[in-house]
């Protein structure tokens, strides 16, 4: 299936399009200025003392420690057991263990927690990265953190990542890095450039807002992505072999969801109101 770079960037701007609709990233910045304590950022306080009693951070922390546990494993097991099948579940049991230790999912556990305490959700991304060092030498499942602002579903007003008709994920890497990619893909290099900047040949340090987007084929129901700017491709699209997103996101932890008659049939509550600090004055 083609994909062009202009229409994942026209994708990716209806997504911002509708997080700056619902106040997304205003509600994300104020959240995290209440968490850090900057808590007077904006006012005019004309020389009288800002006094800041951080009761948010504590709590927050606290139900992080006592929610998201670093003894958190995988285990694959038998329905029936034989030989077979028991040294299959010991290996895979074992890459489990290691990818664990290797990705440091319990930081990424809590990391995750928080930032759904915080913005309101959180999101996991999985892929496999040929350079990742293992034991058995180079290639491994490596998981990152991405925040909510940087995930765009192609249907916001559902909740369900599997249902989705595509996802991208936004992230800023140098144009030297891409267009090394870019070549060894057989992709055009002299297409990427940095943002609202031309092509002269001396931005390789400067960066540009690159676009993974994930969606699944109607035929085969594998999951295919691809990697494009605003000017290029990066990678031109790929069968994932994936049957499912790699992606475990917009899980709320401080609230169910809820349905709603503004945008129909579902606003997830999470991503249309900020965190419950938010809708009272608070206490400076």
């Amino acid at each position: 299936m083609e994909m062009t770079a202009e229409q994942v960037w026209r994708e990716y701007q209806e997504g911002i399009s509708f997080c700056e609709s619902i106040g997304l990233f205003d509600t994300v910045r104020n959240n995290e200025n209440f968490f850090i304590g900057k808590q007077w950022e904006g006012v005019e306080a004309k020389g009288l003392p800002t006094p800041v009693f951080n009761f948010i951070r504590r709590i927050v922390l606290y139900l992080v420690a006592t929610t998201a546990a670093d003894n958190i494993k995988l285990n694959a097991s038998l329905l029936r057991k034989d030989g077979v099948g028991e040294r299959m579940c010991k290996a895979i049991n074992g890459e489990f263990e290691n990818t664990f230790e290797q990705n440091r999912m319990g930081l990424l556990i809590r990391e995750f927690a928080r930032n759904a305490a915080v913005d309101g959700d959180g999101c996991l991304y999985s892929y496999f990265d040929p350079e990742m060092p293992c034991a058995g030498g180079m290639g491994g499942i490596r998981t990152e953190i991405v925040e909510n602002s940087r995930v765009f579903f192609g249907n916001p007003n559902v909740r369900e990542v599997e249902r989705q008709p595509y996802i991208i994920l936004a992230r800023r890497e140098t144009v030297g890095k891409l267009r090394k990619r870019a070549a060894a893909f057989d992709a055009d290099p002299g297409n990427l450039v940095p943002d609202g900047e031309q092509a002269t040949g001396e931005e390789t340090l400067r960066k540009s807002t690159v676009l993974l987007r994930f969606w699944r084929d109607e035929e085969t129901g594998r999951i295919w992505c691809c990697e494009a700017t605003r000017t290029g491709v990066v990678r031109p699209a790929w069968d994932t072999g994936l049957r499912r997103y790699p992606l475990v996101g917009r899980i709320p932890l401080c609230w169910p969801p809820r349905p709603t008659a503004s945008t129909p049939p579902w606003t997830p509550r999470w991503r249309s109101r900020p965190p419950l600090w938010r809708r009272t004055t608070p206490a400076r």
